[in-house]
């Protein structure tokens, strides 16, 4: 599992593809999520709320992170989103 200090820049990165493909899934995942961890082609990114987090996932959003992460990183990639603990954001 990865869990250091070029996440935030890949993060951007993967940001980036987000916006190209859909504004909508970019303006839910620009304020609300990061990227935490990387591991065994499953990303691990955590959203400020679960209202954030559930927003983000119903409204089909994810299958476009999917897809950026999956161009940025290489490979298939699964996304497992959380929701940040109090005190981690």
């Amino acid at each position: 599992m990865w869990e250091n200090e070029f996440l935030p820049s890949l993060w951007e990165r993967v940001l980036e593809q987000v916006r190209c493909r859909n504004r909508f899934a970019w303006m839910l995942l620009a304020p609300n999520a990061r990227l935490v961890a990387l591991g065994w082609h499953e990303a691990h990114v955590e959203f400020s709320s679960p209202a954030a987090r559930d927003t983000f996932c119903n409204g089909r959003a994810d299958a476009v992170l999917v897809s950026a992460l999956e161009d940025v990183l290489e490979g298939r990639w699964r996304l497992r989103a959380v929701v940040a603990e109090a005190g981690d954001r």
